[in-house]
């Protein structure tokens, strides 16, 4: 009996100890029609190596599309770091790749899914490009956010 309230009490305090880790990153939804709040993106999924978190931000649209959304669209279609010191970095353009080899050959359209960073690179789900990409983060351009 005392084991088991020792468990429920560490649960009440893992509950408790939640805490935003990173705000103000980009997200869009549809805001009329039916359902207002339909077809939202932003951050889609996040991937950890060692002290390091890897996420990806969603589009689902054309990558030119972004510069309707004014200075917040170049964070769509991205790859993100955050290190340990608390430093984001924007590593990859996810959505200017679509636009330039387009791998599936149909309408450009960016959506990025799913990351895992297993190995010595990160594997990198586009959705809307239909694709798989491997991204060496120690060779790709690290932009400063911030």
């Amino acid at each position: 009996m005392l084991r088991r309230d020792r468990r429920d009490h560490a649960r009440q305090r893992d509950v408790r100890a939640q805490a935003t880790v990173l705000g103000g990153l980009p997200s869009i939804a549809i805001q009329d029609g039916e359902t207002p709040g339909a077809d939202a993106t932003g951050p889609n999924d996040i991937a950890f190596k060692g002290h390091t978190a890897y996420f990806v931000v969603g589009l689902g649209a054309d990558p030119a599309a972004r510069a309707q959304l004014g200075p917040a669209g170049s964070r769509f279609a991205s790859l993100y770091r955050l290190d340990h010191s608390g430093s984001l970095w924007q590593m990859a353009d996810l959505g200017q790749y679509e636009a330039d080899a387009n791998p599936d050959g149909g309408p450009a359209d960016s959506n990025p899914f799913s990351i895992d960073a297993n190995g010595h690179k990160l594997a990198i789900t586009d959705a809307g490009g239909n694709d798989l990409l491997s991204v060496n983060p120690c060779r790709v351009l690290r932009i400063p956010v911030g």
